[in-house]
């Protein structure tokens, strides 16, 4: 005979079907919801009309090709909203027409639109501030920067269907820990460049634009280039700012002041300079600071004991100058001439010095060379 109340194995597959139950209408629910994309596969039901009913894959255009109906644009919609304009499309050939969308293969992926176009892999539970950060990097190989470098993180849209999610401001939600909102499948992140524009050319590791927030500097645009190449002159930049250009240099103001934008940067290649004779390394020298004789003259590890500083000589195209730099231990730097790319340092052998006290003597005086002629 049976019992009145149920057995515990009944309420155990009740419990279950009724879990099942609501799992199967909550995924259904998220299904209608869901916007469709350029790439989905739908299937389109014409009720009544079997001959009509019809599997499509969106196209690049967002539009699906139903009988009767011609070409329909649905992306964007979500399937309820896909249905009705597909049936509007069809009443004028049938009366009342009934018309279901379902989506029966949609692409897991997140759509960037704005100054970073593309489409990125949707991975489940991803945020906001994991999508931004895995963009892919512009450049190439070990000098390639995040393309989000050039994005203005404070103002982030998040769209869904045809709805605003929100506006997140990405710095911020950095300084808090909060890695945003989580997204789904098929979501449009709308991202635009920061507001000044700056051009760098020339010896970076990778040239091109650069976007920066106001009061970011050129200092910050050459590093978003990937920093000056090995053999670029950092007393030489040429800036072209307001249809003007001017020679700055790399620890100038200049270069440590806010940046305009359309400012345009050109890093030129550094003047190479040979010194030979009584130094310590001889050789083909890039003056990246200020070319000067003692700025060569450091880079060739400085005179050895055995040279003669009061008669070094320049030859520059064939014309040969002579220069006293004895008096460099007294802090006299009245000998330091500018040189050019090209230039020949000899040092010529002469009575015994201390290399010593006048490379430390050199060091001093290139720094504040540097100063000097910088700032």
């Amino acid at each position: 005979m049976l019992s009145g109340r149920p057995s515990v194995v009944m309420k155990s597959f009740l419990t279950l079907a009724l879990s099942l139950s609501f799992l199967s209408t909550a995924s259904a629910a998220v299904a209608v919801e869901t916007p469709i994309h350029a790439g989905d596969k739908v299937h389109v039901t014409v009720y009544n009309h079997p001959d009509l009913s019809v599997d499509a894959v969106v196209a690049g255009t967002g539009e699906i090709a139903v009988p009767l109906a011609g070409n329909v644009a649905i992306e964007g919609m979500n399937p309820r909203a896909a249905a009705s304009k597909i049936a509007l499309a069809l009443g004028p050939t049938l009366r009342r027409p009934a018309v279901a969308v379902d989506v029966t293969e949609q692409v897991p992926d997140l759509f960037f639109t704005g100054a970073q176009m593309g489409v990125q892999t949707f991975v489940p539970g991803e945020t906001l501030v994991a999508a931004i950060g895995s963009l892919p990097l512009r450049g190439g190989d070990a000098f390639a920067v995040k393309a989000s470098d050039a994005i203005d993180l404070r103002d982030v849209r998040v769209v869904r269907g045809a709805e605003l999610v929100g506006t997140y401001d990405l710095e911020a939600l950095g300084r808090s820990g909060d890695p945003g909102p989580r997204l789904q499948s098929g979501d449009v992140i709308e991202v635009a460049n920061k507001p000044i524009r700056v051009t760098v050319g020339g010896l970076v590791k990778t040239p091109g634009s650069v976007y920066l927030y106001p009061n970011d500097t050129l200092a910050q645009a050459v590093e978003q280039s990937g920093g000056f190449d090995g053999e670029a002159s950092l007393s030489n930049v040429l800036l072209q700012r307001d249809g003007k250009s001017q020679i700055v240099s790399a620890a100038g103001y200049a270069m440590t002041s806010p940046a305009r934008e359309g400012d345009t940067l050109t890093i030129q290649p550094a003047p190479h300079v040979n010194v030979i004779g009584m130094v310590a390394k001889s050789g083909d020298f890039a003056l990246t600071g200020n070319p000067t004789l003692l700025t060569a003259l450091y880079q060739a590890g400085g005179p050895n004991k055995w040279a003669d500083v009061r008669r070094i000589r320049v030859i520059r195209l064939g014309v040969t100058s002579e220069h006293n730099v004895s008096g460099l231990t007294h802090g006299d730097l009245s000998a330091n001439i500018p040189l050019q790319d090209g230039d020949v340092v000899f040092v010529p052998e002469g009575h015994r010095i201390d290399p010593t006290a006048f490379l430390e003597a050199l060091g001093g005086a290139i720094n504040l060379d540097f100063l000097v002629r910088n700032h």
